[in-house]
Parts: structure tokens; sequence; C-alpha cells
């Protein structure tokens, strides 16, 4: 059974899908018409958004298999994968873009007026689309979409600084701006393609995102509990649109094996309340010792040291593999 956020991911990308066919299509009409290097560099960067968007749909298709005995935390995972492809194939569209400008830069431009039309409507098609699916991606946590919609916003953005240059070529008739434009919307679209491989790599590689610990840990400062003495060893993993938290939390020792589930209970739900999106808690619990007793606020008769201070939980320290004292 597909869940529901997937439902919707896989809904954003056919919408992509669609609409960037008409885009590609009317950026490669433009280039027949106006034979610009540059807007065949824009055509063949819409291209290569068609071809990531229908990776994306196959890969949100695998993506939303729930687990099973071979894959323990799902199929996720497989975002980062279309991410990184996404930007491999913008890469090698850059190199494509730059190796055409240089065999093809004496080529005469024709109807900038037409040109400079499907530049002005597939700019705002694709920055309104961008927008859309960054914002989506953020909210159901989809790697994919932000991926997806971040190329759009660059599309977008290249497309203004693409309608300067025809314009000046319109005025000027200095039809070597062509290729000067060409050149440069290959290097800025090589940099983005670098940017997303390094972002799905980082994915892949489970490296730390501090925005979501962030995230988890105001969850737990918010909900947090005199019982819940410290917090250590936390570390967040994300799998598609699940998130994934191990940690150890620290419990009075005297609690009973019901008591201490029953907290462990409470912490695990009140991460999922609070960061309203789907979250697999795997929780190690700690007895409290002697000197716990200094920054533990529990009213209890066996405390062995006074109080003395309640200790914020940070992302630096909570991530530390230490109780805190």
């Amino acid at each position: 059974m597909v869940h529901q956020s997937n439902k919707q991911k896989i809904g954003y990308i056919i919408l992509s899908l669609t609409i960037g066919v008409f885009i590609a299509t009317l950026k490669f009409y433009g280039y027949k018409l106006t034979h610009a290097n540059a807007l065949l560099s824009d055509a063949l960067e819409s291209f290569v958004n068609v071809v990531a968007a229908f990776f994306a749909f196959l890969s949100l298709i695998y993506a939303s298999r729930p687990s099973d005995a071979n894959h323990p935390y799902g199929h996720g995972k497989m975002e980062f994968f279309a991410s990184g492809f996404e930007g491999c194939l913008i890469l090698l569209a850059a190199f494509a873009m730059m190796y055409k400008s240089i065999i093809n830069q004496n080529n005469v431009v024709t109807q900038l007026d037409a040109g400079i039309a499907i530049v002005v409507i597939t700019g705002f098609a694709n920055g309104a689309l961008g927008y859309f699916l960054k914002s989506k991606g953020k909210q159901l946590r989809s790697p994919t979409l932000k991926a997806d919609g971040l190329h759009l916003i660059s599309d977008a953005i290249t497309s203004v600084a693409l309608l300067a240059g025809l314009a000046a070529i319109y005025i000027t008739k200095w039809y070597w701006i062509d290729l000067v434009i060409t050149l440069l919307f290959s290097v800025y679209i090589g940099l983005m393609g670098i940017k997303l491989i390094r972002k799905a790599m980082a994915g892949l590689l489970d490296e730390t995102d501090t925005e979501t610990i962030a995230t988890v840990v105001d969850a737990l400062n918010k909900n947090r509990t005199a019982q819940w003495i410290d917090v250590h060893n936390l570390r967040a993993v994300q799998y598609g649109d699940a998130l994934h938290i191990d940690t150890h939390l620290t419990l009075p020792y005297y609690l009973s094996l019901q008591q201490a589930h029953d907290a462990v209970k409470h912490f695990e739900t009140s991460i999922n309340q609070s960061l309203q999106v789907k979250v697999e808690c795997f929780v190690h619990t700690d007895p409290c010792l002697p000197s716990s007793c200094s920054i533990c606020t529990v009213d209890c008769k066996v405390r062995q040291k006074p109080f003395q201070k309640k200790i914020e939980w940070l992302p630096a320290n909570v991530m530390h593999n230490a109780k805190h004292v």
C-alpha cells in the first residue's frame, strides 16, 4: 500500500513531467526559429528536466514500497539516488552546451523577437513550478521534489540572464554575445549539478543533517519531563519521508520496567506529534548514576547529591555519547 504522502509526491512529479515536456518542446522550437546556441542550451537543460523527472517518478514508486526483510528501513533512500542522478544529468548537459557553443560559434541568430517571447513564457512557467515543487518537497521531506524544484528555479534564473542576452543581441547585432551567454550558462548549470550530487551523497552516506537535529532537539525541549534526566548519543537519519531517530535516554534507576516503558512511549509520542512526520524511534534507556543527581530535577528519596543546574539540551550535547553531568 502506498503511503498518502508518497501518492502526493508521485502526483507532483507527474505534474512536473507533463509541464516539462511542454516547456522543452517550446524551447527546442525556439532554437529552430532563432538558431541561437543560448536557446539550445536552455532547451537541453529542459530536456534534462524531463528525463530527471521521469527517473524521479520511477524512484518515488520504488521508494514508496514498505520495509521488508531485505530493507528493514524501507526503500526511501532511492530518492537521494534520484537526486544524484539528476545532478549528473545536469553536469552532462553543461558539458554538452559548452561543446555545442564552441563548434557552432559562428551562427547567425534570427527571429529574436519570437525567441524572446518563448524565453519569457518558459521562464515564468519554470519559476512558478520550481517554487511550488520546492515548497512541497520541504513539506513532505522529499529530497527528490526539492532537487527538482531547485533545478527548475535555477532554470528560471538563467532564463532572466538569457532574456537580457537575447535583447542585447537584438539591439546590437553582436552575435558573439550568444557564445558568451552559452559558456556562462554552462558553468552555472554545471555548478548546480555538482551541488545536487553533493547533497545526494550526503544523504546516501548519512551525513548529519543539522537542521533536522535542531528540529528534533527543539521538540524534546518543548515536551521535556523531569523523568527525562538526559538525552545523549542522538542520531537522526532520513529515509524518504520517514525519519529514524536513535538515542539514549537516562531515567531514574528505580523505575519499574512498565514505568520505564511508559516514559519511553511518551518520549516517542512527543517527537511524532511535534515533528508531524512519520518518525521511527529506537530508544536505549540508561539508569541514572549518582553523578546525575546534580542535574536531575526529580524530587526523589534516593538523591545522593543536591541539585545544581538544569542542563539545556542543544544539538552539540545531545549528540555526544556521554551522560550529562
